[in-house]
């Protein structure tokens, strides 16, 4: 997936939106859901959008100059970046960084063989601590997230909010022996 821009001040959106572009034929986290659940192929010029996005499927969107057709849309997730994000297909956003110069009033660059981020999908039963491993070694300065550091992360995050709340608890409770 590349992630192309954080827009403001577009016509579909009350605030920022990202743009997202993603290879259907490869992507498991968002095309297979929607080819399930609505039968919605991603095709030329075609984007999908979070569920914050104030259009409807079936109108147009404008980005850099370009126009797209919305073909789906996302149920709300909670997830703020993925309810303001539109996906479109990496080939249209390269004609779109294209055309850009002459239709936007920024132009957009897309360098060659841009990534701005890759979710691997592992067979039943493999490590994703080993295979991110693997990539760190094959690919230096890549960082790797697995699920065991996304969880031990937030529970570092969770636990340090706990501690807060108990010790302002306590404050509380202090403050208000005297009161009594």
């Amino acid at each position: 997936q590349i992630l192309i821009a954080s827009l403001s001040g577009q016509s579909c959106c009350s605030g920022y939106v990202q743009v997202i572009a993603i290879d259907p034929a490869t992507d498991f986290s968002l095309t297979r859901w929607l080819d399930t659940e609505y039968g919605v192929p991603l095709g030329k010029d075609g984007i999908i959008i979070g569920s914050t996005i104030e259009e409807d499927i079936g109108s147009d969107l404008r980005f850099y100059g370009h126009p797209f057709h919305i073909t789906g849309k996302l149920v709300p997730t909670g997830m703020r970046g993925i309810d303001s994000a539109v996906f479109i297909r990496i080939e249209d956003a390269v004609v779109m960084a294209a055309e850009s110069p002459k239709k936007a009033v920024k132009p957009l660059v897309i360098p060659a063989g841009m990534v701005s981020w890759v979710l691997v999908q592992l067979e039943p039963g493999a490590s994703p601590g080993d295979t991110g491993m693997l990539i760190r070694q094959q690919m230096p300065g890549t960082r790797v997230i697995t699920p065991g550091d996304l969880s031990t992360t937030v529970t570092g995050h969770l636990s340090g909010m706990i501690l807060f709340l108990h010790t302002v608890a306590l404050v509380v409770a202090l403050a208000a022996v005297p009161v009594l």
